[in-house]
């Protein structure tokens, strides 16, 4: 997390962990999140959102795309978090899902293209509940 992002954070309720490895698609949609007032803590890889739970600091959800950059897929990043950190809820993403059958997944799967105020609202409502 860059020093910028720390000092964000520290006067936001809610903490989203981004998790895309295309730069203008994690950007804008953590600008969107940090305009609803939600702190978008940004990672590229998995690895690197991985490193940064396990740092032990403090995150309400978990927004990943399905195919990222790291030593695990989106997928297989969100069965490690279920399973170190049960309480933290995962989304992910995609706009291409190639061979994986959506029914299949055991995560909430948003679409790409998606509207980042829809986006918003149910990242915000799953913080809530």
């Amino acid at each position: 997390m860059t020093a910028q992002q720390q000092l964000a954070c520290g006067r936001e309720r809610y903490r989203v962990l981004v998790i895309e490895d295309e730069p203008l698609i994690r950007t804008l949609v953590a600008q969107a999140l940090r305009d609803a007032h939600v702190c978008a803590i940004e990672a590229a890889t998995a690895d690197e959102a991985w490193s940064y739970l396990a740092s032990g600091s403090q995150i309400d959800i978990v927004l990943s795309d399905v195919h990222i950059s790291g030593s695990m897929t989106g997928i297989e990043l969100a069965d490690r978090i279920r399973a170190s950190y049960p309480d933290i809820p995962v989304i992910l993403t995609s706009g291409a899902l190639g061979n994986i059958d959506p029914a299949t997944l055991a995560y909430p799967l948003i679409q790409r293209p998606f509207r980042l105020q829809s986006l918003k609202d149910a990242i915000l409502w799953i913080v809530k509940h």
